[in-house]
């Protein structure tokens, strides 16, 4: 199925410019597959994906002890109550995939480093509405917004929607001004009734079928990528008949004082 709009996720324009930074293997992994690899929440290194504010837990107990009353709360009904959310929240991590882009009309200095090494990264431009559209080939929906952060010590998380936490992340990220495209699938199996709780469909992700031809408007070299790594980029990029342009990005040009 092509990208879906979600009703709890925010987007830029169409005309949003967006990019990925990745290292050379990505790169080619991506002219190779013609798909995008999403990475499942608990495979990507931050203990936080998919949780929920600390003062969230802590109202929706309060919550759940007057809906209860004192008979239900003496019993420990609330605990058991949080006790399945939390558990639903934990294996949501597994359930949920993302690919993440960098939302910006130009490049970042900031992210080079953090999705390269020793300057040898590719980035790939491209749009909200060419990443979008790019989905069409996709046999599963494929959700998209903005990343908003938070304080998780007093910050909220709008109620009602599993995925919601998969939207948000400390604000210790804001630098990464990110846009996410997001997929999930719970791992109900033939003849089972009961929540498949800790379990996934994916062991680190999935690759995602991806129109390039829609998504990538140019290719850009790190600023501190040397010659022959330029090269080896626009002969890989020629190898797998791609049209767009590969530029090295022009960040560490000389100033004209």
């Amino acid at each position: 199925m092509p990208y879906a709009e979600h009703e709890s996720f925010s987007t830029p324009s169409r005309d949003a410019v967006v990019w990925r930074y990745m290292d050379f293997a990505k790169y080619v992994s991506l002219l190779h597959s013609d798909a995008l690899f999403f990475c499942r929440l608990d495979r990507l290194g931050d203990p936080f994906e998919g949780s929920v504010p600390t003062g969230y837990r802590d109202a929706e107990m309060a919550m759940l002890r007057e809906l209860v009353g004192p008979e239900g709360a003496a019993a420990g009904v609330p605990e058991k109550l949080e006790a399945v959310k939390i558990e639903t929240a934990q294996s949501m991590r597994g359930w949920c995939a993302v690919n993440c882009w960098h939302v910006s009309g130009h490049e970042s200095a900031a992210m080079w480093p953090l999705y390269s090494s020793g300057g040898l990264g590719v980035a790939v431009r491209s749009t909200f509405g060419g990443l979008s559209d790019s989905f069409h080939r996709s046999t599963d929906d494929i959700y998209i917004g903005t990343v908003r952060y938070i304080d998780y010590e007093c910050g909220s998380i709008p109620d009602g929607n599993l995925l919601a936490p998969a939207l948000h992340k400390r604000l210790s990220f804001a630098h990464e001004a990110e846009l996410r495209a997001l997929t999930w699938s719970v791992p109900f199996e033939k003849g089972r009734t009961e929540m498949p709780f800790g379990k996934s469909r994916w062991e680190t992700g999935c690759l995602v079928p991806t129109d390039l031809g829609m998504l990538v408007d140019e290719v850009r070299v790190s600023p501190t990528a040397p010659e022959y790594f330029y090269r080896a980029v626009t002969e890989v990029t020629k190898r797998f008949n791609r049209g767009w342009d590969v530029k090295q990005s022009d960040l560490l040009r000389d100033p004209i004082f």
